[in-house]
């Protein structure tokens, strides 16, 4: 692979193709790799996953707040993989109690989405809302 070559002999190499392995890798990583699609995940500490926690307990028992924040963290990636159907559904669910930031992040994060991504979100929170009486 082209950008392989270049990784470890500083240059491309004729004949190198994107994806085909030329037999000159070299590994040097001491623990497993992290999968290319979840590089820009960040690995939360201890303290944020456990603020994480305790914010979706608040957001659980229906706190607006907590709700607009926790969806503004699944909205970031901040502690937690970025998913925008679950800050969606966050944000709706802040929304609907009249927050007026989750109302216009909520606009905001529909526009960001597909249609389908759209439809899941507001399936989430109406389940959510059915089952938090």
């Amino acid at each position: 692979m082209v950008l392989w070559g270049i990784l470890v002999t500083g240059q491309a190499q004729a004949g190198d193709a994107p994806g085909k392995p030329t037999g000159k890798e070299v590994p040097h990583a001491t623990e497993p790799a992290r999968p290319v699609e979840k590089l820009d995940e960040p690995v939360a500490s201890p303290e944020l996953q456990e603020a994480n926690q305790k914010l979706r307990q608040a957001a659980e028992h229906g706190n607006a707040e907590a709700q607009f924040e926790l969806g503004m963290r699944y909205a970031e990636g901040k502690g937690m993989p970025k998913d925008l159907v679950q800050a969606h559904m966050w944000m709706n669910l802040a929304a609907s109690q009249g927050k007026e930031s989750a109302i216009r992040m909520h606009d905001e994060l529909a526009r960001r989405m597909t249609p389908a991504q759209n439809a899941q979100a507001d399936e989430l929170s109406n389940k959510w809302k059915a089952s938090h009486p």
